[in-house]
């Protein structure tokens, strides 16, 4: 059961890491869309913050 829970927390840290690099920004960097008042490339990476903030968090709590 472990295993499993690690596993899955491993894959869902990696793809948190794949929305973060190079080509994903690529397309996420734009001014126009604006979402809570912020351009989207900011959005974005608040939102992908707080998911990293939330991945932790379930990590710590699962895995102690």
């Amino acid at each position: 059961m472990k295993n499993k829970r690690a596993r899955l927390l491993f894959a869902v840290g990696g793809l948190l890491v794949l929305a973060a690099i190079w080509p994903t920004l690529e397309l996420v960097n734009r001014i126009r869309p604006f979402v809570l008042g912020f351009p989207f490339f900011v959005f974005y990476m608040v939102a992908l913050n707080f998911l990293v903030f939330l991945f932790l968090l379930i990590a710590f709590r699962t895995l102690d």
